[in-house]
């Protein structure tokens, strides 16, 4: 009886597994229908400041405000470093 009780508590894990992603997303689902209801129900205020709060969260800001102060470092560097198109002038005699 030992094999059919490995297989016993193999299909009894595989059934906890199964029970456990179905409940995280009717979990999921349900919290998407609760923010879809609230954005039908939400005044036209409401919209904008969710817009904006929204906005305001963008995960990217601090990759792209570092890239953007590199980028500018590197052009203030290059103008100070690219030659002139002026001729040199010769030294007085």
């Amino acid at each position: 009886m030992g094999f059919f009780n490995t297989i016993k508590k193999w299909f009894s894990a595989e059934a906890a597994e199964v029970k456990e992603s179905a409940s995280a997303a009717k979990s999921r689902l349900e919290a998407e229908m609760d923010r879809r209801e609230a954005d039908l129900a939400a005044t036209p205020e409401q919209k904008l400041e969710r817009i904006q709060s929204e906005i305001d969260q963008d995960p990217f800001a601090k990759i792209r405000d570092k890239i953007e102060g590199e980028q500018a470092h590197a052009d203030a560097v290059d103008e100070l470093t690219q030659p002139t198109d002026d001729p040199p002038t010769p030294s007085d005699p």
